[in-house]
Formats: structure tokens, sequence, C-alpha cells
């Protein structure tokens, strides 16, 4: 797991630094919601989808005439894993979006679809007996969004946990979220 996280970053980075020097990056304030299911692998009861929160900042860079973008946030989370039950973690989704430009609107509106890693790191918890927790977690995002008079992006996604949050045996559970966000860019 390690390795491949090594080399999607590696890919990114890149990715990152072949851009055209006229790529436009902005950064702004990103504020939203989370519902999270923790999902286990054998029948241990359910923690249903329990709501949290999110909020930080966000980084958007766009690539002239292709249409593609992309976009990083530096977030603090907080997934509800069931009464009194919380994990909180600063989070770092990089996303490659797909924007779609309507010559005729795309001033007004502009749908983009996302897709990309998430890394978080948990920074506090509510101590409860499953066994072990582990302190970092990687998930990838599936998402669609519109940004709107060229500011204001609102979007919403849905992360798979790729690892695992509790480990107790051979029982283990990973974390499942929706995440439906606001971001006013500068």
């Amino acid at each position: 797991m390690k390795k491949i996280s090594l080399i999607i970053a590696s890919v990114m980075v890149a990715i990152a630094f072949a851009m055209p020097a006229s790529a436009q990056l902005r950064i702004g304030p990103k504020v939203g919601i989370c519902v999270n299911e923790l999902h286990f692998n054998k029948s241990l009861g359910s923690s249903d989808n329990r709501t949290g929160f999110t909020g930080g900042v966000m980084l958007d860079g766009r690539i002239p005439l292709l249409g593609f973008a992309f976009d990083a946030s530096l977030m603090y989370v907080r997934r509800d894993a069931g009464k009194e039950v919380h994990n909180d973690y600063i989070a770092i989704p990089v996303n490659l979006k797909y924007r779609f430009g309507f010559p005729v609107i795309s001033r007004i509106v502009v749908p983009f679809l996302t897709t990309g890693p998430e890394w978080a790191y948990m920074v506090d918890h509510s101590k409860i007996e499953l066994g072990k927790e582990n302190k970092s977690n990687f998930s990838w995002n599936f998402g669609l969004g519109v940004e709107l008079l060229s500011h204001v992006q609102v979007a919403a996604s849905y992360g798979l946990g790729l690892s695992k949050t509790y480990e107790s045996g051979e029982v283990n559970g990973k974390n499942r979220f929706w995440t439906v966000t606001a971001a006013y860019l500068f």
C-alpha cells in the first residue's frame, strides 16, 4: 500500500510541475459535512451513517483549453462512528478534475467530475475497545460538482476507504464516507 501511495503522489507532483506557466491557481476556504459509516469485513454490528463536519483551505488549479484541473486541500475532518464515538483527522485530498466547459454558460456555471487519493492522519479520537486503531488512513475519492460565478464550488464526493481504520484479529473496519462541501476561491 505504501508503494502505491508513493507512486500516486509522485505522479501527482510530476503533473503539477509539468503544468504550463499559464495555469490559473486560486485559493480559498472550504467547509462541509461528512457522513461516515465504519464498514467491517465481518458482522460486528452496525455503525450506521453518522454526520460529522469538515473545514479547511483549498488550492485549485486549471489548465486552460484542456478542460483538466486539480485541487488539493488541507482539511480538519470529524468522522463519527457511533454514539459518542468519533475520529478527528487532518486530511489531504488531491483530486484531478475534468471541467465541462460550455461556451454560452461557462461564466455562470461549470460542472465537473473529480477523482483522487486522500491521506488522513488521526489527531484525536474517542476511546473504544475495538482493537488497534490505525493513526493514518488512505482512501480514494470520486465526486462531482459545479462552479458558480467563477468563485464558488459546491461538490459531493464518495470516499472509499482502502486502509484499515480498526483491526482486531480477523475483524477490521474501514471508513466509507460521503462529503458535501462548498468553497469560495479567490
